[in-house]
């Protein structure tokens, strides 16, 4: 009697599956980094709006940095 020379699926040598390359790059991009808060700020200033978003924005940022 011959012994195969390649596994039985019933003892996991499924030989159909395709090997995938690993690859060096992260499958998703990190996301870029936030603006500093000096340039949200300034651009929160430049906005006709700013009398309502900058006292807002001052204040949830103070609640960010003792959190």
């Amino acid at each position: 009697m011959s012994v195969p020379t390649a596994p039985h699926r019933a003892y996991g040598g499924d030989t159909t599956r395709q090997e995938v390359p690993m690859s060096a790059q992260p499958e998703e991009a990190p996301a870029p980094p936030a603006p500093a808060a000096a340039q949200v700020l300034a651009q929160l200033r430049a906005d006709r709006r700013a009398d309502t978003w900058v006292p807002a924005f001052e204040r949830d940022w103070a609640k960010a940095l003792v959190i």
